[in-house]
């Protein structure tokens, strides 16, 4: 039955759809959080909820409405999809939650190379040799290290063990090792086997190896806010700060062009796209 169909079903019975059971309804607020996280959110899988309700609409053309379903504001339409919704009405606004496994349908498979993840969030996870361990600590929402005196009901950080960082390591190894030639896979299988930095690594694969470990950090962050019903930092992830121009750099090649001679000017080579620019 076409959507159209659907519609006019619902005119002739005079009886709203029921949204628990209305797949495109479910394929519509699916599609909303896949947008979010095509576009980098650091936490695409919650939002609040007028948020939401904006995405619908702009998915829609504006022609979304709750009424469809028999109730008159969003909030109550939210409720009756609990099997594909958390809300969190303790918030204000309220905030929802993709449930699963809707969201591991949607998740993305990579993080944009643009994007790290919040400093302290970062050494909170990866450094397990530090002398203490690593806390959230509610009223800052900061990761700090606690070296002595932890709470009994201090919240522990996800923080990586050398079992799990091996585990990684022969995963990527065996994912990756067809990329190798004989040197390659040996140079590959002591960075592996040894625990070496990623500098060990065979060069092709170091960016890889990067992402593998951003992507693995990200995931176990966003399960622990999850497991502790906690809502994650919006600046979980942030944007990689662009390399500034080298100004010294600039500022001695001016130098040199106020000293030139137009005879030595004449000789300068300028780049076609960059003389082009010049003509914007």
């Amino acid at each position: 039955m076409t959507e159209d169909s659907e519609q006019d079903a619902e005119a002739e019975t005079g009886e709203p759809s029921d949204p628990a059971d209305d797949p495109a309804l479910e394929a519509l607020i699916v599609e909303a959080f896949r947008v979010a996280a095509q576009r980098g959110s650091p936490v695409w899988f919650q939002m609040h909820g007028t948020v939401l309700k904006n995405r619908l609409l702009d998915l829609t053309d504006r022609r979304f409405s709750e009424s469809k379903y028999g109730v008159e504001r969003f909030g109550e339409l939210l409720d009756r999809l609990d099997k594909l919704l958390a809300i969190d009405h303790s918030i204000h606004p309220y905030v929802v939650a993709l449930r699963e496994p809707y969201r591991a349908r949607v998740a993305p498979s990579n993080l944009a190379p643009s994007l790290k993840i919040r400093q302290d969030l970062w050494r909170a996870t990866i450094d397990y040799s530090a002398s203490g361990k690593w806390v959230w600590e509610k009223s800052s929402r900061q990761a700090v290290l606690v070296e002595t005196d932890i709470d009994d009901d201090a919240l522990l950080m996800p923080t990586l063990d050398p079992e799990v960082l091996g585990a990684w390591r022969s995963d990527f190894l065996a994912e990756n090792a067809s990329q190798l030639d004989e040197a390659g896979r040996l140079q590959a299988e002591a960075w592996s086997s040894k625990s070496l930095s990623t500098s060990a690594l065979p060069p092709q694969l170091r960016n890889a190896w990067n992402d593998r470990v951003r992507k693995g950090i990200y995931e176990r962050l966003v399960g622990f806010f999850e497991d502790h019903e906690l809502e994650a930092p919006s600046d979980l992830l942030l944007e990689a700060a662009q390399p500034k121009p080298n100004v010294g750099l600039r500022e001695y090649l001016r130098r040199c062009i106020d000293l030139m001679d137009e005879a030595e000017l004449k000789q300068l080579l300028i780049p076609a796209h960059i003389a082009h620019r010049t003509r914007r």
